[in-house]
C-alpha cells in the first residue's frame, strides 16, 4: 500500500524534499496508517514530522487514544502536540452542532501547530471511501457541480496522501505491519449504521442501487467528474468551487 501512497504523492506533487509536515492523528486506523506510512518514507523525502492530536473529551476511549498517540510518537521520535477540548460544552456555548464545533476546533489547532513549527504541509487521513461517500452525500443534499469534485488530494497546505487507498487496504496494511489503532465503540458504529441507512434510503429515492456502488467505480466517476469540471471552467469561464470538506 505504501507504493499506492508514493504514486499519489508523485501524481499530485503532495510532498517536496525537506518538507515539514503536521500529521492530523486521531488514533483510529486511517490516521495511524497515514502516520506510519509517512514515518517509513520520511528518510526518502528528508521529512520532519509533527503530530497534532485533539482529545474531544466526548468518548470514553478518548484518553486511551491520546496516550497511545503520545507513546507512538515518543517511540518514533516524532514531536506530538495535544489539545484537550470540551467540544460538547463549546458547542453549547456557541450554539453550534457538535460535529461542526469539532471540525472548527480541529482545523484551528492544525493550523496553530503548523504555524508554530513553520510547517509546509498538513496531512489529513481522508481515504478513497471518504471521497466517494462525500460526493454521494453532496449529491443527495442537492449540491451542484461543486459536489462532483469531492475531496481534493491537495488544497492549500492540506494534503491527503491516502485519498487513493481504500479502507480495506488500510486495514490490511495495519494488520500486516502491526500498526495498532483504537477501535470505535459499539455505539459509535451504531451511528455509522444510521448514516448508512439514511444514504441507502436516499439511493432508493434516486433510483440508485447501493449494492451496485463500489469504491473503485466511484473513484473512476470522480476522475471523469473532475475532467468535466475543468473543461467547464476552461471553455465557459465558469468558476466551480470545490466542496468544503474537512
Amino acid at each position: 500500500m505504501e507504493e499506492i501512497v508514493l504514486n499519489t504523492i508523485e501524481k499530485y506533487n503532495l510532498i517536496n524534499n525537506g518538507d515539514k509536515i503536521v500529521v492530523a492523528v486521531s488514533g483510529g486506523p486511517d490516521s495511524m496508517c497515514l502516520l506510519n506510512v509517512l514515518k517509513n518514507i520520511r528518510e526518502k523525502f528528508n521529512l520532519e514530522l509533527f503530530v497534532a492530536h485533539i482529545n474531544h473529551m466526548i468518548r470514553e476511549e478518548a484518553d486511551s487514544e491520546t496516550e497511545y498517540v503520545k507513546q507512538y510518537c515518543e517511540k518514533n521520535n516524532i514531536k506530538c502536540f495535544v489539545k484537550m477540548a470540551n467540544v460538547l460544552e463549546m458547542a453549547k456555548q456557541q450554539k453550534r452542532g457538535t460535529e461542526e464545533m469539532g471540525r472548527i476546533v480541529r482545523y484551528d489547532f492544525f493550523n496553530y501547530v503548523a504555524n508554530k513549527v513553520s510547517a509546509d504541509k498538513i496531512a489529513i487521513a481522508h481515504t478513497e471511501n471518504d471521497n466517494a461517500e462525500t460526493v454521494l452525500m453532496n449529491l443527495m443534499r442537492g449540491a451542484s457541480l461543486e459536489g462532483l469534485k469531492g475531496i481534493e488530494p491537495i488544497r492549500g497546505k492540506f494534503i491527503r496522501p491516502l485519498i487513493e487507498c481504500s479502507r480495506d487496504e488500510i486495514e490490511a496494511y495495519c494488520e500486516e505491519n502491526k500498526v495498532v489503532y483504537i477501535c470505535p465503540k459499539a455505539e459509535d458504529l451504531d451511528e455509522l449504521a444510521k448514516t448508512y441507512k439514511y444514504a441507502t434510503e436516499k439511493c432508493k429515492d434516486l433510483n440508485i442501487k447501493p449494492n451496485e456502488i463500489s469504491v473503485k467505480a466511484d473513484a473512476e466517476h470522480l476522475d471523469i467528474a473532475q475532467e468535466l469540471v475543468e473543461y467547464m471552467e476552461d471553455e465557459f469561464d465558469a468558476e466551480v468551487e470545490p466542496a468544503e470538506v474537512f
